[in-house]
Formats: structure tokens, C-alpha cells, sequence
């Protein structure tokens, strides 16, 4: 796309060109206006780091302009605006429509906190609906996924950080299209195998599905105790393909055919991820660590 280089400048883009800007759910695009299907944006966070591989965060949360007017692949006409600094959890970009049809919002919680701002995205721009605090704080640095029901009542954050066994943490909230506010908050946490995982929501906006590595997990959100209705409902079967390749379960995505697909925490990190690194556990490491 002309004009499309450059986008997220900054220590991690130049040091992954060969493998790729590794943040999971870190872009977004979205229609200026279903009116018209000119502009689009493209909602994008950066990825920071600091002293260690592991202490992931993003700071800049950026929009870019796409224009297909005239540009048979789009031209980008505003590149890397800086909506808004800040230290955010990394990725876990995620929206629903407001009630009015039209614009988008959009949450992103402040790393290691229970505080989440909430944007919304307008023909005129990307608004700050300020920040509110709901809930018990969320540890980072982590992995994990964000998701609205499709009916957009609802908002889930899974997170899971530290390795192997480490707590995988669940929220859900009520959301409130009208406001961008969150409410009722139910927060639970459980330690497994898993070092990756996501989330996903059923067409009705009945069922959460969470997706923890050998292992995927419904809940009811129509139940009384939410927590309480867990049942596994899928088993990694152990399937493996040397050189380091196995069918675990990771990050989920509700397609418009109405079904839910999983990829594989191995796909997801083909540059620092091995599902048997080394004779060891699964985990992050350099490229050229992996025998």
C-alpha cells in the first residue's frame, strides 16, 4: 500500500523485520462510517521493551488513515497519530458499535491496573470518554485476549502471565453501549498447564470460550455463577509435528460463518515460541535456541 511503510517506528519494528511486528491483537481497522467506505482507520498499539524480553507493554496508541479513493490499494494519508500515551496492557485490541449504529468503542486497560480507558471512534475522530476503575487490578506483564459479545453487552479480558502454571485470570463485565461504562465485574482466577490462552463468544452472547493451551473451557454467562458453570469441552489430543509444532490451543475469533477458530500457540510465535524449546518446556526464546 503507498505510503504503508513505517507504521509503530521504534526499537521492536526494527529489530523483527525479518520475522514480523510480533503483538497479538495490536491493530485494528475500521470504517469511518458505514456511509461511507472511502476512509477507513487503522487503530493500531505499539510494543515496548524495556530490560527483558518478558516485560512487554505498549505506550503509544496510534490511528492511521487509509484512503481507497482513487488508490486501487489504498493509499495511507495519515500515518502513526498519536492518540494518546500512556503504559497500556500489551495488544488486546478489541471493539464493539455504540448503540447509535455508527461510531466504534474501544477499551484498553493500564498495565498491572484494574483502570481502562475507553475510546470511541467517530467520523470526526477518536474521542476519549476519560478512564474508569471496575474490579480487582489485573497483573502484566502477559499474554492473552480481549473480546466484546457480538450483541455487545458484554466485555471478557483473559490474561494469563509468568510461565507455566501461573494464574490464568478471567474478567467479565456488563457493558453499556450508550456510555462506554463497564459494570458488575466477575473475576476469577485458575492455574493450569497453560501459558497461552484467549477468549472467544458464542453468536447468542451466551457462551465464553477460553482456549488454555491443552485445554478448551465454556462458561454460562446467563448463569447464576458464572465461574461454577466451567466445563472442558476440548482436549489437546498430543498431537506434535517436529520440529516443534503441536495443535495446542491459543487464540480464538468469532468468524462470520458463526463458528469459532483456534490457532495454535506454536503458529502464534514463530519466532520466539517452540512447544518443546530445548528439551524444555514450552516458552519465549531467541530465534536459533530451538534444536
Amino acid at each position: 500500500m503507498e505510503n504503508g511503510n513505517g507504521l509503530n517506528p521504534g526499537q521492536h519494528a526494527n529489530s523483527q523485520q525479518e520475522y514480523g511486528y510480533l503483538l497479538d491483537q495490536g491493530v485494528l481497522i475500521l470504517p469511518v462510517s458505514e456511509m461511507d467506505s472511502i476512509y477507513y482507520y487503522l487503530i493500531h498499539l505499539d510494543k515496548e521493551l524495556p530490560d527483558g524480553i518478558h516485560s512487554f507493554y505498549s505506550k503509544n496508541f496510534y490511528c492511521t488513515v487509509i484512503n481507497h479513493k482513487g488508490y486501487p490499494n489504498g493509499k495511507v494519508i495519515k500515518k502513526n497519530k498519536v492518540i494518546q500515551q500512556d503504559i497500556y496492557e500489551l495488544g488486546k485490541i478489541t471493539s464493539t458499535r455504540h448503540a447509535n449504529g455508527r461510531d466504534w468503542w474501544i477499551l484498553l486497560r493500564k498495565y498491572n491496573t484494574n483502570r481502562y480507558y475507553r475510546f470511541l471512534v467517530t467520523p470526526k475522530g477518536i474521542l476519549n470518554y476519560g478512564i474508569q476503575s471496575i474490579g480487582i487490578p489485573i497483573p502484566s506483564p502477559g499474554v492473552g485476549q480481549a473480546v466484546f459479545s457480538p450483541d455487545g453487552t458484554k466485555f471478557a479480558n483473559v490474561h494469563i502471565g509468568g510461565g507455566i502454571g501461573s494464574d490464568f485470570h478471567i474478567a467479565v463485565y456488563n457493558f453499556d453501549r450508550c456510555t462506554g461504562e463497564l459494570s458488575r465485574p466477575v473475576q476469577w482466577t485458575y492455574a493450569d498447564s497453560a501459558w497461552a490462552g484467549g477468549v472467544a463468544i458464542s453468536p447468542n452472547s451466551r457462551f465464553l470460550y477460553v482456549p488454555s493451551f491443552k485445554y478448551l473451557y465454556q462458561y454460562d454467562l446467563w448463569a447464576d455463577d458464572i465461574p461454577a458453570s466451567k466445563d472442558t469441552i476440548a482436549v489437546w489430543d498430543g498431537f506434535f509435528q517436529p520440529p516443534g509444532y503441536s495443535t495446542t490451543f491459543y487464540l480464538a475469533q468469532l468468524a462470520p460463518d458463526g463458528k469459532i477458530y483456534i490457532n495454535d500457540s506454536k503458529s502464534a510465535f514463530p519466532a520466539f515460541g517452540c512447544a518443546r524449546p530445548c528439551g524444555g518446556e514450552p516458552g519465549f526464546i531467541r530465534p536459533g535456541q530451538c534444536n
